[in-house]
This record gives structure tokens, C-alpha cells and sequence, in this order.
């Protein structure tokens, strides 16, 4: 057995739609901000434009969302400020999934293989032309709003769109008795043409999230392990 630490960078193809579904839990405290202005039968122009706000916030994985400095506020107009939210990441476990998922798509059937061996390291911040900061990304107009159906209802959701200029620094650690290095390169070049990563991907039937394999980025190094 051998291990390997296993380092590249992803650059975008298609701009990437975010989506964090843990502010979607009824206990987190952003739910409760947005659950009464989504409830109100006759909502006003400013009800929509604050659920714009808070989807767009809700949309995101941000490194330092649990800060004490990140707050929400909702005026008596229906007008909503948040501070303190900044630094956009795609986490481990998505970056993860994507690159397992195209196992089907190759045809390789290593998904089991793959679930055994392989681990992404960390949680992968985004590098792309553009503010970090919530406030300034809602500004430039980093967001798009989709519709959606819910219940049989039309909805609109409004999520983080990032540039097509994205580009991400990955570390997977691989044991090459399950998964050998070369399929492993092959296994995130795959992914990133036919699984993507984020809201509406091609593994979804979207077209956004879709990256490829910065060229020469690709290294491996060899981790001494005692078992």
C-alpha cells in the first residue's frame, strides 16, 4: 500500500451557483429571520427584495460564518443589512462527492474503491476577480434569481453565482491500493466535465459548476504511514 498526498487546482468552465443547505434547518437563526417574511400572505416589494437578500446569504458557505462579528439585521421597513459574512468556499465533502460520482459516468467502478481510499484534506476557499465580502458581492451583482417549484407553487430563489474565472486549490490524500493515482486524475477530469460542483450541475441537468484540471498542476507526494 502506498499513500499519497495529492495536490492541483480546478479552474472553472461555467460560473458556479451556490447552495448551503444548512440554513435551511428551522433552528439556525437565519431560517428564523426569513420564516415570517415568508409566511406574510400579501407581501410587499420590500418582503421580496429581503428574501432575495437572505437567499442570496443563505446561499453560501462563508469560512467565517460563525464569527461573532457576522450579524443580520431586518429594519422596520422590511430593509436587510448583514455584516461580517466574507470568504466563499466549497467545502471538502462537495468537492469530494462530485469527484466519487463520476465513477458512473466514466464507467470505472471504483465509486466503493473510491469511498474506501480516498479523502479531500480541507475545505477549498474560491479564488476568482471579485469581492469576498457578502455586502460588496451583493453589490456587484454576484447573485442570479432562478425559479423554482415548491409544493406545486412558483417560487424564486436567488443564490450566489460566481464568475466563470473560479478556481479552487484542492489536497486529497489517496491510498493507491484502492484507487491508483492515474484513475484518480482521470476520476476529477470527469468530474468536472460531467458531475460539477454546486446548484443546477450537469449532474443535476444544469449547466453551471462545471471546472477542468488546471494544466500541470497535478502533484503527488508520497506519505509515510507505519500500518
Amino acid at each position: 500500500m502506498a499513500l499519497y498526498s495529492v495536490t492541483g487546482t480546478l479552474q472553472g468552465v461555467k460560473p458556479l451557483l451556490l447552495s448551503n443547505y444548512k440554513y435551511q434547518h428551522p433552528c439556525e437563526p437565519l431560517y428564523k429571520l426569513k420564516a415570517p417574511i415568508s409566511k406574510k400572505r400579501n407581501k410587499t416589494e420590500e418582503d421580496y427584495v429581503a428574501l432575495s437578500k437572505l437567499d442570496f446569504l443563505m446561499s453560501g458557505h462563508w469560512l467565517n460564518d460563525d464569527d461573532d462579528d457576522c450579524d443580520v439585521e431586518i429594519d422596520s421597513n422590511g430593509n436587510v443589512s448583514f455584516k461580517g459574512f466574507a470568504n466563499p468556499f466549497i467545502p471538502a465533502g462537495m468537492l469530494r462527492a462530485s469527484v466519487r460520482n463520476s465513477s458512473k459516468a466514466l464507467g470505472n467502478k471504483k465509486g466503493a474503491a473510491f469511498d474506501r481510499g480516498v479523502q479531500v484534506k480541507d475545505d477549498c476557499p474560491l479564488m476568482y476577480e471579485g469581492s469576498k465580502v457578502c455586502n460588496k458581492m451583493w453589490d456587484e451583482g454576484l447573485y442570479e434569481r432562478s425559479r423554482g417549484d415548491r409544493s406545486g407553487s412558483l417560487i424564486w430563489i436567488t443564490r450566489i453565482k460566481i464568475p466563470v474565472d473560479w478556481e479552487i486549490v484542492f489536497q486529497i490524500t489517496c491510498d493507491s491500493s484502492q484507487v491508483e493515482i492515474s484513475q484518480l486524475e482521470d476520476m476529477i477530469k470527469g468530474a468536472g466535465r460531467y458531475i460539477g460542483v454546486g446548484s443546477w450541475r450537469p449532474e443535476n441537468g444544469g449547466s453551471y459548476g462545471q471546472f477542468k484540471l488546471k494544466e500541470n498542476s497535478f502533484t503527488k507526494e508520497e506519505i509515510k504511514v507505519d500500518w
